[in-house]
């Protein structure tokens, strides 16, 4: 007890007194022990409880409680435990700095694990998961550090008011420069988010030109494996500018066939011909028949048209079932002696 007794409790160290430092160390102490309580104990417990619920998120946020890295709550009982202590500006600057960096660190790491669980229900293709979550964690990481620098500059005392005018200006002169590039990445973000298309569709543009198989869609255009073979690379803003036909999401595609005869076809054979060409569409799988008439008188012709659906968006499989209808035609006509017109002129002489 004289031991005690003769310590010098209330002596000034630094501006503190032992008893003030020793009160600091309990509570930093205390304060490591709850948060590793909280961790180890009231996660792990949460943990349990979330394997029994039917989403998937509460699990995927118990994960992340369980991330938090021990610099993060070491850091944080420093600064918590100092705050009863008289401290000189540099040390406390330095200790707020810590803390500005370990918590940007740590939402950082907190925010990326909820972005690429986002991302991962979003999207189901593993190409574009990976692309879109690149695009976005390295916008993410900007933004973050971006904030934790302002905020370290301003706890040194730096105004950072100028600062960010700088930044603003020289953001507005950057963004204007790579106004395009801009545009096409934001295009690409739409289109993974949208879904106007996806790999493996095959497209038609408006512009009565580009059409092809979607190949890839990157950050800034997207390239398209045309009929002939070739290949055509498109930015994404070009892309999205124009209005898109998507074949591949279509389920039943409208035909509308034309064709003529001869004027000297016989009455009959021209009331048969629409059952004609039934009995030969209903006998082709993935073909609908709507409706056969005879249209119009041509110049050279009589004209019939025929409206029949293909039950599939495939082109490929379309252009074979096309074929076997005009194959079919034509044979049954040619068995009916039904001729088939061609453009002709007839030329009337008068012999007066």
């Amino acid at each position: 007890m004289n031991f005690l007794n003769n310590l010098t409790w209330q002596t000034l160290w630094y501006h503190n007194t032992l008893n003030s430092y020793l009160w600091a160390l309990g509570l930093f102490v205390i304060l490591i022990i709850i948060f590793k309580v909280i961790v180890y104990r009231f996660w792990r417990r949460l943990e349990k409880i979330s394997k029994h619920t039917k989403t998937d998120l509460d699990d995927k946020l118990v994960k992340m409680g369980e991330s938090i890295r021990p610099s993060f709550y070491l850091v944080f009982a420093l600064w918590l435990a100092t705050r009863a202590l008289v401290l000189n500006n540099i040390i406390s600057s330095i200790i707020d700095i810590l803390l500005i960096l370990v918590i940007f660190y740590q939402s950082s790491i907190l925010l990326e694990a909820f972005l690429k669980y986002w991302v991962n229900k979003k999207i189901e293709s593993s190409a574009e998961r990976n692309n879109i979550f690149s695009l976005l964690l390295v916008s993410l990481r900007i933004i973050i550090w971006t904030l934790a620098l302002l905020l370290v500059l301003s706890n040194l005392g730096i105004n950072i008011n100028s600062l960010i005018a700088g930044l603003g200006i020289g953001g507005i002169a950057i963004a204007l420069a790579a106004q395009s590039l801009l545009s096409d990445i934001f295009a690409s973000i739409t289109i993974y988010f949208d879904k106007p298309f996806k790999v493996g569709d095959f497209i038609v543009l408006d512009d009565g030109q580009t059409t092809g198989t979607v190949q890839r869609i990157g950050f800034k255009t997207t390239r398209l494996a045309a009929l002939d073979g070739e290949e055509i690379i498109i930015t994404n803003s070009d892309l999205l500018s124009h209005k898109i036909h998507n074949y591949k999401g279509m389920k039943k595609r409208r035909i509308v066939i034309d064709f003529g005869v001869v004027y000297s076809t016989p009455q009959e054979k021209m009331k048969a011909i629409p059952a004609m060409v039934k009995v030969i569409i209903d006998s082709i799988p993935e073909i609908d028949f709507d409706r056969a008439h005879f249209k119009k008188f041509g110049d050279s012709a009589l004209i019939f048209e025929v409206v029949y659906f293909v039950t599939t968006g495939d082109y490929k499989a379309y252009l074979d079932y096309n074929q076997t209808l005009h194959l079919q035609l034509k044979e049954k006509f040619e068995q009916e002696k039904i001729e088939l017109a061609f453009p002709t002129q007839t030329i009337y002489l008068n012999n007066n």
